[in-house]
């Protein structure tokens, strides 16, 4: 980690080199490391108490627990010029989430929402449907997550989510080089399962099915009054990638 005077220092400099006042990170995690983050924070805020053109800033975000990010935490991520961070929830399931060895339970993120509603800063999530673990309760799940933060949805809170194309087995990824083990193989004969052309045997939801649930959330969320990000794009794709498994040109 660099230190989050150094990341501070170099972002006064280039806005006052180049007259810029927005950053976002797009590598690693904002709070990956709690210390750098305090660190930052707490360097930036001083910068915005006193700078004629106050800086904002964001990047990707972990949820974390109340034992590890105080209401403190929050209150001067605010004054530093935090916001718009990218959330990668990926499933209102604890059993999903875990199976992805993300680690947050849902109480912690109920805790990180209501802090963000509290000092005024927003976020957006990302989404993966379709995971392979994921059952009906799983997907239920995250029907309910978003109903439950519909609040935030409508304060702005939480303005946009992000609901994908469907678990996808993409090169390199824990998924990919797993399959063989998790029990995941091809729909229609391949060398390997990849992309949307896979299936469990330990859970074996079709790929129609799937398919119905990325719909449904789809629905549900636009029904709530939430900001669904390239939401037909994605299912385009979806489409795309289930005619050609269909007529077994994947």
């Amino acid at each position: 980690y660099r230190s989050g005077e150094s990341i501070s220092n170099e972002m006064i400099k280039q806005s006052q080199t180049y007259k810029r006042y927005k950053f976002h990170f797009t590598d690693s995690l904002v709070n990956g490391s709690m210390k750098a983050y305090r660190d930052l924070i707490t360097h930036m805020a001083a910068h915005n108490r006193s700078a004629e053109n106050k800086i904002s800033w964001g990047g990707q975000f972990i949820v974390r627990s109340a034992k590890q990010m105080i209401p403190n935490d929050f209150e001067l991520a605010s004054k530093s010029g935090c916001d718009n961070l990218c959330w990668g929830v990926e499933s209102g399931s604890e059993p999903v989430r875990n199976h992805m060895q993300k680690q947050f339970t849902n109480a912690d993120l109920d805790y990180c929402m209501e802090q963000m509603s509290k000092v005024g800063m927003h976020c957006y999530f990302f989404m993966i449907i379709g995971y392979p673990t994921e059952t009906d309760k799983d997907f239920q799940d995250s029907l309910d997550m978003f109903t439950r933060y519909q609040k935030y949805a409508i304060e702005g809170t939480l303005y946009g989510v992000n609901l994908g194309a469907l678990a996808s087995l993409d090169d390199g990824t824990p998924l990919y080089k797993n399959s063989v083990e998790l029990g995941l193989t091809p729909i229609v004969p391949a060398e390997h399962a990849h992309g949307l052309n896979w299936q469990s045997k330990s859970n074996p939801v079709s790929i129609e099915k799937r398919i119905l649930r990325r719909i449904m959330i789809q629905e549900h969320c636009i029904k709530l009054k939430y900001t669904v990000w390239n939401a037909d794009m994605h299912l385009k794709r979806i489409k795309a990638s289930y005619e050609k498994i269909k007529n077994e040109t994947y």
